[in-house]
């Protein structure tokens, strides 16, 4: 995809993400400082969020979960992140994503320690090397297995659930 088009196409997962948390009255940041840029994207009143939109998801089947950023050889995505939530911004037709038309994108939560079991305890279908801006190492999942075992569809939820999702990941 090319470092630009990925860090834009990065930022309107995160753009919709934090309108989704502020319309749930969840206050919420963009992590602007990058001395912590990879440990997480958004900044919340109580927790912090890795936020990934996967473009190739919808032409794949599959989930594409970052573990390493193969360019420094060091860990990155979920092997790097210091958030309690992850985020996964998913298109729903091959097009783009328009922050301003929801049914352009799908919004899904997990808890990020049940995700990282998840991955210990499952095999990846396969493993990619050059994805993303072409420096990430990415493990792959069957999208309909994955978001079923470990994530909660966001997008669709009243503020009111959504609030309870959070609480329930933050309490455990």
């Amino acid at each position: 995809m090319g470092f630009e088009q990925d860090k834009k196409t990065g930022d309107v997962g995160e753009d919709v993400s934090l309108a989704m948390f502020r319309n749930a009255d969840i206050y919420c940041e963009k992590n602007d400082d990058m001395s912590t840029r990879y440990e997480f994207d958004l900044d919340c009143d109580t927790f912090k969020c890795e936020v990934k939109t996967d473009m190739m998801s919808i032409k794949t089947g599959n989930l594409a979960i970052e573990v390493e950023n193969c360019g420094y050889g060091t860990p990155s995505g979920l092997a790097a992140t210091k958030s309690e939530v992850w985020v996964e911004v998913l298109p729903t037709s091959s097009a783009s994503i328009d922050p301003n038309s929801p049914d352009t994108y799908e919004i899904w939560i997990a808890d990020t320690e049940e995700l990282k079991s998840y991955m210990r305890a499952n095999k990846p279908d396969n493993k990619f090397t050059g994805a993303g801006d072409g420096n990430a190492l990415v493990w792959l999942y069957k999208k309909s297995i994955m978001l079923t075992a470990v994530f909660t569809r966001v997008d669709n939820a009243t503020p009111e659930e959504l609030n309870g999702m959070i609480y329930k990941i933050l309490k455990g």
